[in-house]
This record gives C-alpha cells, sequence and structure tokens, in this order.
C-alpha cells in the first residue's frame, strides 16, 4: 500500500474532499496515539495505522449515496477484501462499532484507528464530547448509542490527551501540519 493506491481507491469510490481530508486527519492522530501505544511498550504496525485511517470510510460514498445501503463499516470491509487488504478490512469493519459497544477489539490498530476517528468530525478535530455532540445533532435517534459510546471514550481521553487542553495543542500542531490550501493530498500522505 502507497499514497497512490490510497488515492486510486478514494478515486475509484468517488471520494468527496471533505472525507479525504478527515481520513488524513484521522490518520494523523491515529499515528500521534500509534507513539503513545509504542510509549506504553505494545507492538503496533504504523503502517497498517496509517492506511487504516486513511482507508477507513472507504465504504462511506456507496452509503451516502444509496449505492448500497448496508453500514459503510461493512462496504468498507467487503471492498478491502475484495482488494487483497483483510487487516485493513478489520479496521474498517471495527471502526466506531467496537468503540460503542465496548467490544475488545482484534488488534492494537484497529483501536488506534476507532480512538482517532472518534476525534475527528467532518470539520476538523475534536475532542470526543464535541464529537458525540456533533452526531447527537445529526442522528438524535441514537441518542442512547452516542452516550454509551462517551462513556466508552472517555479513558482513551484521558489516556492519551490528559485534559481537552492539550488536546487542543495536538490538534492544533496537526491542522499547522495538514496544509490543505499548498499540498496535495499525495503529498499529505507522504508526509504522514
Amino acid at each position: 500500500m502507497d499514497a497512490n493506491k490510497v488515492i486510486e481507491l478514494w478515486e475509484k469510490y468517488e471520494f468527496f474532499d471533505n472525507l479525504k481530508e478527515h481520513s488524513i486527519r484521522v490518520a494523523a492522530i491515529a499515528l500521534f496515539i500509534a507513539d503513545k501505544f509504542i510509549e506504553e511498550g505494545k507492538e503496533v504496525d504504523k503502517e497498517l495505522v496509517k492506511y487504516g485511517a486513511l482507508l477507513h470510510d472507504i465504504g462511506k460514498m456507496h452509503n451516502l449515496l444509496n449505492i448500497d445501503n448496508r453500514s459503510h463499516r461493512i462496504i468498507g470491509t467487503d471492498i478491502l477484501i475484495e482488494k487483497g487488504y483483510p487487516k485493513l478490512a478489520k479496521i474498517s469493519e471495527e471502526h466506531w462499532i467496537t468503540v460503542v459497544r465496548g467490544d475488545k477489539f482484534s488488534f492494537p490498530e484497529s483501536e488506534i484507528v476507532s480512538i482517532a476517528d472518534a476525534t475527528v468530525g467532518i470539520d476538523g478535530f475534536q475532542t470526543f464530547d464535541g464529537r458525540i455532540d456533533c452526531l447527537r445533532k445529526r442522528k438524535p435517534e441514537e441518542k442512547e448509542t452516542l452516550e454509551i459510546a462517551r462513556k466508552n471514550l472517555i479513558p482513551y481521553f484521558k489516556r492519551f490527551f490528559d485534559e481537552e487542553e492539550n488536546f487542543r495543542k495536538i490538534a492544533k500542531e496537526l491542522t499547522e501540519k495538514l496544509d490543505f490550501k499548498n499540498k496535495t493530498y499525495k503529498q499529505l500522505i507522504e508526509a504522514l
């Protein structure tokens, strides 16, 4: 897997620019979290984290464009298995729902991408609370599920960011690094 392959898949599956930028932000914060896992003595494949984050929403457009009404996680899983990327498929399958359910992740890279995805909205980095509040406005029918997700995410937030001010500092640094106005998507991916 490389930047060209990611871009090829994004184009094939009609990613909007805001979804590309979301995925790049998820990859940036996921790599920060991966370093924290490594500091804790855990083995982490950072390339798997990077590409898992960049492709975790690969099934999203099929769902948004009503090409397929299944969950974007499942569509993405099918796409990535078909393309020969079973570990990336597992990340797509497990992101978000595993956090909501409080289930055990298959491997640390999947956990890292899920945590990272919970800190990135479509417009940028958000605290877990901010992300949950945003989702509650968009999906009021999922209020209970989102409150469970918030409860399950709080320990992660404290573990990796300590407090909201530290998270905002990290998010600001990553935002400055991710210069979407002056870099191509390929340049941004390669710089991760």
